[in-house]
């Protein structure tokens, strides 16, 4: 009896802030969605707040306390809730630091304090916008930034809406960009010089196994690395031309994306894929680590994290933003499709 009341309590939620129960979902998955989308809004209005009609803000510190209190009473109602959102670990931190990441929660200049954010329109993709920054989702017929807010789409920390958004097109790559401004290197400067086999299923170029003593060439270049001691690996972009191989140094981050640039140019694409749950809801494995900066902070924030709120990868996303992630991904030489899908 106390748990169907319990259930009743996060259906009343879900109701004010656009939370839809998926065919067949748990209640306890239900519940544990309803309270993460939730806790959005309370971080907001913890921020507002702070004593000084939102002007202040609170630190992570404070901003700590108040969720784990929040989480806590929750608890009391449906008991696992906490575990979920595993309180007494790294999970707390990681809700509001996505929010910070995506804008709902500004750092107050340099004194360690956030503050709530009014509401922004953010454009996304060609055609999906995001809302962020603080509103009420319980005023039917608010309007907020130009859109109804029974129009939105809530999808783990977003609220998206659609909108008909001008073509960005695709930056040069930096291996085109930079070309005429790397410094060189001949491969007989490093004792042993390895290159990744794009052929491989894996994606993390940390992984010793993708790299082996001889190169596979796309449009005549490939991803090399070397051994750098007690700094780690160094990673190289590695061209040829004119009967020789030419080295030139560059960041993790970057050899990351030309591999996967490598793996979809050879027609190995590195594919992220979901499964439709329902009409409005698909579970999906997001390649949360491995894009650039603000691509990596939408796909982070785009869904319900399942095994718990600090779990990187699996999501339960809403289905209207699947034409975003395979645009996303797409730009990242990423595909994602349906688990159904003859993979290609």
């Amino acid at each position: 009896m106390f748990m169907g009341r319990s259930v009743e309590a996060f259906s009343a939620i879900a109701s004010d802030i656009g939370v839809r129960r998926f065919a067949d979902e748990e209640e306890d998955s239900f519940c544990c969605r309803v309270a993460y989308s939730a806790a959005r809004f309370w971080l907001s209005a913890f921020c507002m707040d702070d004593g000084a009609v939102g002007e202040e803000g609170l630190t992570k510190q404070a901003m700590n306390r108040r969720l784990k209190t929040w989480v806590s009473n929750l608890d009391d109602v449906r008991p696992g809730i906490g575990a979920w959102f595993d309180d007494e670990g790294k999970g707390l931190s990681t809700i509001y630091n996505r929010l910070i990441d995506v804008g709902d929660l500004a750092p107050k200049g340099f004194s360690g304090s956030f503050v709530a954010t009014r509401p922004v329109k953010v454009d996304l993709s060609s055609r999906m916008s995001c809302i962020v920054g603080f509103y009420d989702p319980t005023i039917a017929g608010a309007n907020i930034c130009g859109h109804d807010v029974r129009s939105m789409v809530n999808s783990g920390l977003l609220s998206l809406v659609h909108s008909e958004n001008a073509l960005t097109p695709r930056p040069t790559p930096w291996w085109v960009r930079d070309c005429d401004y790397m410094t060189w290197e001949k491969t007989s400067n490093y004792d042993e010089v390895k290159f990744a086999d794009v052929r491989t299923m894996r994606w993390n170029i940390n992984r010793p196994d993708i790299w082996s003593n001889a190169p596979t060439w796309v449009n005549d270049l490939a991803l090399a690395r070397v051994d750098g001691g007690l700094a780690g690996p160094l990673f190289f972009v590695a061209v040829k031309g004119h009967g020789r191989v030419r080295m030139s140094q560059t960041t993790r981050n970057q050899a990351q994306e030309l591999f996967f640039y490598l793996r979809c140019e050879s027609g190995h694409q590195a594919v992220a894929r979901y499964t439709m749950l329902d009409n409005f809801h698909a579970q999906a494995v997001l390649p949360v680590g491995f894009l650039p900066g603000g691509d990596n902070r939408v796909i982070d924030a785009v869904g319900w994290p399942v095994e718990g709120s600090a779990d990187r990868s699996n999501r339960i996303i809403r289905t209207e933003t699947i034409p975003l992630l395979e645009e996303v991904l797409s730009e990242n030489y990423i595909g994602f499709r349906g688990a159904t899908n003859e993979r290609k």
